[in-house]
């Protein structure tokens, strides 16, 4: 399971006011520090105050434009109006210390760290990460090498969901099937070309999911090994 700190400013607002909102209906049940959670809801209200500030100052601003072009260039005798009204902002929050990026992150990570952590209150707080539904088809292995000691290609790639993928190399002949590899790391125990010789092998691959091929090969990836 995954969790999200949205980055852009009105979105992470949004999440921190949701988390706020609903933080106390789990705080015991996840056994969260009292103060930490009422120090994030303080710092809430200032960055909320503060973002709505921007947004009503921006309008104004944009209106006071509006007007003084019209004041000065009387465009199309168009009918001056009285000056926008200066806006005017409710209570001013007390300000708290600042980091309320940190504030987030440490509580989120204590909510992470309680045993009674689950999906379902991750969304309730608002701060799961987007769940992406798992398609077998969809399936293309990230398949990586590199020459391990001893001079044979160990290869990688990411399992995920899958059981296993299947690996191809070309050894000069087209692809035939190397191995199947249970684990993400697969060693190509081939036999190296003679001392002071040199081969370009290529490989690929492509994922199982409950015994049968699927999705798409990786793309190609060539390694030259040497004879010791």
């Amino acid at each position: 399971m995954k969790t999200i700190i949205e980055a852009a400013n009105d979105k992470f607002n949004s999440q921190v006011k949701k988390f706020c909102s609903v933080i106390d209906d789990y705080k015991e049940e996840l056994g969260l520090d009292d103060l930490k959670v009422a120090q994030l809801k303080k710092a809430s209200l200032v960055f909320d105050y503060s973002l709505g500030a921007s947004g009503i100052f921006a309008n104004f601003a944009e209106a006071m434009n509006a007007w003084r072009t019209i004041y000065r260039y009387d465009k199309h005798g168009a009918i001056l109006t009285a000056f926008p009204i200066i806006p005017t902002l409710g209570v001013l929050p007390e300000v708290t210390p600042p980091n309320i990026q940190k504030m987030f992150a440490d509580l989120i990570q204590d909510c992470a760290n309680s045993g009674n952590f689950n999906i379902t209150i991750a969304r309730a707080l608002g701060i799961l990460a987007p769940e992406t539904p798992f398609v077998p088809g969809d399936g293309k292995p990230n398949l990586t090498g590199k020459v391990a000691t001893g001079g044979h290609p160990l290869l990688h790639a990411t399992m995920g969901e899958f059981e296993a993928y299947l690996i191809q190399k070309d050894a000069g002949e087209g692809f035939k099937d190397l191995a199947t590899a249970m684990h993400p790391d697969q060693l190509d125990h081939s036999a190296l070309p003679d001392v002071g010789k040199s081969a370009v092998w290529k490989y690929r691959a492509i994922y199982f999911y409950k015994g049968e091929i699927v999705g798409t090969y990786s793309d190609e990836i060539i390694i030259t090994v040497y004879g010791y």
